[in-house]
Order: C-alpha cells, then structure tokens, then sequence
C-alpha cells in the first residue's frame, strides 16, 4: 500500500481522535483543492470513507492515487507522512501507557 492511501486507511479507523481527525481533514482538503470535488481520486476517498474495511475501496482508490500522481505532490506526501508519523508516536505512547 502506498503512503497515502496507507494515511488515508489509517485515519478511516481512528477519526474519534480529534488530532487524527485533524490531520485527515488537512489531507483530505489539500486533495479536493487540488483535483477538484468531482475528480476521480476524490471520489475514491469519499468512497471509502462510507466503507473504509473495504479491500475493494482501498484497491481503486490506490489506483486513484497512482493516477493522479499524488505521490508526486510534496504537500500530499508532507501531510500523509505527518499523519503517520503521529499514528506512530499515539501507537508507541499507548504500548508505553500499558507497560507495569
């Protein structure tokens, strides 16, 4: 899975957090400015927001990504990697909180 789709599948299962939330908001505002709300990789992130457990999802919208060259954008990989960097540091910070 790519950076971003991997952020983006990320964010879907932990949008409780308001950081999280956050953070996928920006993601996700960046690439409807950018693509336009009727572009092809904006509907495939709408899309799997309303079923994000959906390997199906996950797959179109990876090739969204691909297609659209997001990979490419320094701003998109800036915000998906920022995302997953704090995914990292709340799942390091929790196993912390769990140990004796």
């Amino acid at each position: 899975m790519d950076p971003i789709t991997g952020a983006i599948v990320a964010a879907l299962g932990t949008l409780a957090e308001p950081a999280v939330k956050d953070a996928y908001a920006a993601l996700k505002a960046v690439i409807v400015r950018k693509f336009g709300r009727e572009a092809e990789v904006t509907k495939a992130v709408e899309t799997l927001e309303a079923k994000p457990e959906s390997a199906g999802r996950r797959t179109a919208l990876e090739e969204e990504i691909a297609a659209a060259a997001l990979g490419r954008d320094q701003e998109i990989v800036r915000l998906a990697q920022a995302h997953v960097d704090a995914d990292d540091h709340r799942h390091r910070s929790a196993a912390g909180a769990r140990r004796p």
